[in-house]
């Protein structure tokens, strides 16, 4: 039973973990904005050369190497081999994870601000 706790605690924190990865991305986002003055738009600073090189790093491979709308289908199949070796449904990591899954593809879907097109140039 303290096996099935701990990976269903795993599984929470891999589904909080997209939805972090995003309020990351709109920190940096902000924080470009309070340092040139003006939302970011396309090559209106460059994303990368911003002087943030921390921050950069720390976004970089979810939106340059391995795309973030991957990360929930990832969590996802994680979730479904707990279930199979558990035998029974992880309710609590399904539903952050369709909570976080939400408002990443929302955010992905309709790009406010084209931020991210903008930190992708």
């Amino acid at each position: 039973m303290k096996a099935a706790k701990f990976f269903t605690g795993v599984g929470i924190v891999f589904a909080i973990f997209p939805a972090l990865i995003l309020l990351l991305f709109y920190a940096y986002v902000l924080r470009a904005r309070c340092a040139v003055g003006y939302w970011p738009s396309h090559y209106q600073p460059e994303s990368w050369s911003m002087g943030f090189s921390g921050h950069y790093a720390l976004l970089r491979p979810w939106f340059h190497v391995f795309p973030l709308g991957l990360v929930p289908l990832v969590v996802a199949i994680y979730d479904a081999v707990l279930w199979a070796f558990l035998r029974q449904f992880p309710k609590q990591p399904f539903v952050v994870l369709t909570i976080s899954a939400f408002f990443v593809y929302a955010c992905l879907l309709t790009d406010p601000g084209e931020f991210i097109n903008w930190f992708r140039d």
